[in-house]
Order: C-alpha cells, then sequence, then structure tokens
C-alpha cells in the first residue's frame, strides 16, 4: 500500500510542478522578475518577450543609459556641487574640479529632459539681514549663469535664498562664516 501511495504522491507532485512552471512560462512572472533582479544587483536588467507563447522572456542588459543617469543623480546629490564666496561677494573664481561639475550637471540635464536644477544660496550673518538674503540670491543667481553658460535652459533652474538662516558652521568663527557663505547645487 505504501508503495501505491508513494507512486500516487509522486505523480500529484509532477503534475503540481508541471502546472506551476506552465503558468510561469504563460504570464508575465519573467518579466516580474527581472525587474526584481535589476534592484538587486547594481546592473538593471530588462526583460524582453520574445514573442512565442509558452517560451519564457529572454533577460537583457540596459543599453539605454537611463540607469546610469539615475545613479549619477543619485551620487550626485549625496554630495552636490557647493560653491564658496568671500565676504559681501556674490561672484567667485571656479576652480577646474567645479567647472568639471557644472559641465557633469549640464550634460545630466540634456539628456534628461524633465530634470530641473536646485540652487540655493546661503550667506554668514556679517552685515543686515535684508543684504543678506538678496547677497545669497546674487550668489544662486551666479550659480544658475554658469550652468546656463553650459546650455542648461533657465526654466529648468530654481534660484533660491535662504540667507543666514540655514548655516553650515558656527557663524561665530572666521572659518565657520566662509563655510556659510555658499551656493548649494541640487538635481530634483
Amino acid at each position: 500500500m505504501s508503495r501505491k501511495l508513494l507512486y500516487l504522491l509522486g505523480i500529484l507532485l509532477t503534475i503540481l510542478i508541471g502546472t506551476i512552471l506552465h503558468w510561469l512560462l504563460n504570464c508575465n512572472c519573467g518579466q516580474q522578475s527581472g525587474k526584481a533582479m535589476s534592484q538587486t544587483s547594481g546592473e538593471v536588467i530588462v526583460a524582453v518577450p520574445e514573442g512565442q507563447t509558452g517560451q519564457a522572456p529572454a533577460v537583457m542588459p540596459d543599453t539605454s543609459g537611463q540607469s546610469k543617469l539615475l545613479k549619477f543623480r543619485e551620487i550626485y546629490n549625496t554630495s552636490p556641487l557647493v560653491l564658496y564666496f568671500a565676504t559681501g561677494k556674490n561672484e567667485t573664481i571656479l576652480t577646474a574640479e567645479e567647472q568639471q561639475r557644472i559641465a557633469e550637471i549640464a550634460d545630466y540635464m540634456k539628456n534628461v529632459p524633465n530634470s530641473v536644477i536646485s540652487i540655493t544660496g546661503h550667506s554668514d550673518i556679517t552685515g543686515n539681514r535684508e543684504r543678506n538674503n538678496l547677497l545669497a540670491m546674487e550668489r544662486a543667481r551666479f550659480a544658475g549663469a554658469r550652468l546656463v553658460e553650459r546650455g542648461v535652459p533657465e526654466n529648468r533652474t530654481e534660484l533660491a535664498s535662504r540667507g543666514p538662516d540655514e548655516p553650515a558652521a558656527d557663524n561665530g568663527t572666521p572659518e565657520g562664516r566662509a563655510l556659510n557663505r555658499r551656493t548649494v547645487i541640487l538635481i530634483k
């Protein structure tokens, strides 16, 4: 009796496995698993149907470059470009590294048509508050103009002034005030 029972269980297990495999091959589950694979590894994978019913979709690497652009934005925003200014100044001489980063941002903007840049100007507490707010906005305009020079449409830049309200360092020291006179550029 146990031999017959094992035989029947084997048949039932075969039917069950066959049904599951048939269901997986005929649904979009292969595409879903391709998406899941792309989220777990560093490389994006796109599932492409073969066109014949009953066959699993082929998995191919993303050649569109979109994953590279998304990764650039993510990495860039964790360490955004920050331009520093002298006391009372709304312009600065850009280093070669700063110019390179502005070029990279402009290139990103050209390749991602709906992207927007957020440029926020800041100041230290030296002088009066109204002047500091205006100075911070002028610093944001300076940074925006560098991006526009590189081909970024002006309507895709958002300028803001925080004046002395969001210090990055202690305004009680010359070093801290120097760190507060800045413009921060982020990709939205």
